[in-house]
């Protein structure tokens, strides 16, 4: 958790600068990278809770499936700012995956912290940043072309903040 912290507090500082992701793929001339605090450190985290506490495997994927699906919906692409989703919509995801942690680990409250984590963060990655990533592309080209820039960048995982996934 400390590591998670750090992370996007880091990235806040550094986000802007262009430090705090790392390099994915180029599509035509755009560049799409991963955030440090928005996805990798969220990711990593999230598959230290599921191996520590050995949760259900078959529930956190029909979780993450219903949270992507949610999030999906309540998202949006937007050019000019990247993926968004407004008040009161992205409450959606996070309380359909407390209520869903709540009628699957009723009994076993110290499991079902990190269920909800898990599948929230990689339910809004999925639903929000991957899903769309051909939308992104085209988007950081059309941006691209019009602003007359060399290069355009996005990221998976917000860009160098807090993402959807806190």
């Amino acid at each position: 958790v400390g590591l998670l912290l750090i992370g996007g507090l880091v990235g806040i500082i550094l986000g802007p600068l262009g430090l705090y992701a790392v390099p994915l793929f180029i599509y035509e001339s755009s560049l799409l990278a991963i955030d440090l605090g928005g996805a990798i450190i969220p990711i990593v985290l999230s598959i230290y809770l599921i191996r520590l506490k050995k949760l259900n495997i078959v529930a956190l994927s029909v979780v993450v499936f219903i949270i992507s699906v949610l999030t999906y919906v309540t998202t949006e692409f937007r050019p000019s700012l990247g993926i968004v989703s407004e008040f009161p919509f992205y409450l959606i995801p996070s309380f359909c995956a407390l209520g869903l942690t709540l009628g699957i680990y009723r009994d076993n409250i110290t499991s079902a912290v990190p269920f909800a984590y898990a599948s929230t963060t990689l339910g809004v990655l999925i639903g929000a940043d991957i899903v769309r990533i051909p939308q992104v592309l085209i988007g950081l080209e059309k941006a691209r072309v019009e602003m007359d820039l060399p290069i355009a960048a996005g990221s998976i995982g917000g860009a160098g903040g807090l993402d959807l996934v806190f």
